[in-house]
């Protein structure tokens, strides 16, 4: 007879299949918690208990992992690596945990996929497609083509038709930069199989319409999508693209279609519709589509009456064209904390508070401490000098200002010394002569004596050696 968690774990990957993820997540926390206890009250020892534990785990992370929280799923996949899993967990956790990773850490992640592709006997023909794929992207991600193209050829081997093949050939190329032809070889597949779920070429197709920066392009792949309207992903992308060409009216158009097929979804009170409806809500606000805004609104706050977000949006959309409604509505916001207690008069009589100053360390004076706060001051920075467009401008100013025609080179003042032997004495007239001379002005000489004076005998340490021992024992060869 299937036990109480093993039950709950197939209900959770049931639940997966059909998309209902947070409906999985109850499930798997479910089954962990049903598994620890029976486990305890069969006495079992630590490692069995990790080893019943590991799939579970490693399920509940990849429902992690498609819900966007990869640091949970992260620190899931590791406590299961610890628990030294059998090869097929290891493997499944390892690839999950290197496309988490995305381009950190390389070298280890493309470690990890060798070890989890040893392995692959005892994974299922797609587990195994998936692992060698992305061992493929890694390798192109790390510049060795030759590499990938080895496991191109594996692929081709097993599954030739497979868009696995398209998209590491299209990255090869793409990564050389010959993003034409990349683009050639994922429309001709497209083409020659029509009836494939090519979902993955075509966002690829997209992808390489953006890095050309041809955003029309890229939303006519989109729109091209099968059933591109119950696909959250492609629908918020959608909008984006259609916001930033300023064509609100398509955007609020797949918006619309998207919260239709909500509305006729049985289960349309999860936690991924609400926030849809509050994205939507807030986009048709920015846009002044206020009736539209407070639709959205009323809708979420049918599912949640005490939703905080939701009311004062709500609240602003009809401020635009139902004053009294927004009045009446107001009333139901919350109490701010400590409304009731202030009072107006006595607030206007209070003192204004002072900012708080440091305590003068021991030893400061008065004058160092205001000298402390004076280099603190924070100096003003110097604004250019406003342009004068009047003037014409420099044809030269191109050029570097030596090679310019007006440019004059400065000439050196002589200071009336004059080149001769180490020691010598100038016996010319200075400068200052010069001067006195031209104004006709008495000047007294000094008298020089003609032997060159000694040079002056600089005083050395006892624990200091001579220069010129130091430059002598530089210039000795070794023999």
């Amino acid at each position: 007879m299937e036990s109480e968690h093993e039950f709950a774990f197939n209900a959770a990957y049931f639940a997966i299949e059909q998309g209902e993820v947070g409906t999985a997540e109850r499930y798997l926390k479910q089954a962990i918690a049903s598994c620890q206890k029976s486990m305890r009250e069969e006495q079992a020892s630590e490692a069995d208990l990790q080893s019943e534990l590991a799939p579970l785990q490693t399920q509940l992370a990849y429902v992690y992992q498609l819900q966007g929280r990869d640091d949970e799923a992260a620190h899931l996949y590791t406590t299961v690596l610890k628990s030294k899993p059998t090869d097929e967990i290891s493997a499944i956790a390892s690839n999950n945990m290197v496309a988490i990773r995305k381009d950190s850490d390389k070298s280890d992640s493309l470690k990890k996929l060798k070890l989890a592709t040893n392995s692959k006997d005892k994974l299922v023909a797609a587990q195994r497609r998936i692992l060698e794929f992305n061992k493929g992207l890694l390798l192109v991600s790390m510049g060795k083509p030759d590499q990938a193209r080895e496991v191109i050829k594996g692929l081709q081997s097993e599954v030739p038709d497979s868009d696995y093949v398209a998209l590491l050939e299209s990255s090869i190329l793409f990564k050389d930069k010959q993003i034409k032809e990349s683009q050639e070889l994922l429309q001709k597949f497209v083409k020659d199989h029509p009836n494939a779920s090519n979902l993955r070429l075509m966002l690829s197709l997209a992808q390489i319409q953006l890095e050309k920066g041809d955003v029309q392009a890229a939303i006519e792949i989109l729109e091209a999508v099968p059933d591109k309207i119950q696909k959250a992903g492609i629908v918020a992308t959608l909008v984006t693209l259609y916001d930033k060409l300023d064509d609100i009216k398509n955007a609020v158009r797949v918006l619309e279609e998207h919260t239709q097929w909500l509305d006729s979804q049985k289960d349309n009170n999860n936690a991924d519709s609400t926030k849809f409806l509050k994205q939507c809500a807030a986009f048709q606000l920015k846009h002044g589509r206020y009736r539209e805004a407070a639709s959205a609104y009323e809708k979420i706050l049918k599912k949640n009456s005490k939703d905080i977000d939701a009311i004062p949006g709500l609240i602003v959309a009809y401020s635009h064209y139902d004053p009294k409604q927004a009045q009446k509505l107001s009333s139901k916001l919350p109490e701010l904390e400590g409304q009731g207690s202030v009072d107006a008069e006595q607030l206007e009589k209070m003192a204004v508070p002072k900012d708080k100053t440091e305590e003068p360390k021991k030893g400061d004076t008065p004058q160092s401490v205001q000298k402390n706060k004076e280099d603190k001051k924070k100096r003003k920075k110097k604004r250019p000098q406003p342009k004068d467009l009047t003037k014409p401008l420099d044809a030269e100013r191109w050029l570097p200002l030596h090679q310019r025609s007006y440019f004059r080179t400065k000439k050196k003042r002589s200071k009336g010394l004059e080149k001769g032997a180490q020691g010598g004495v100038s016996v010319g007239k200075s400068v200052k002569e010069e001067k006195a001379e031209q104004k006709n002005l008495p000047e007294v000489k000094q008298t020089v004596a003609p032997s060159s004076p000694a040079p002056p005998v600089k005083e050395i340490k006892a624990d200091q050696k001579p220069s010129a021992a130091k430059k002598k024992q530089k210039g000795k060869k070794k023999r």
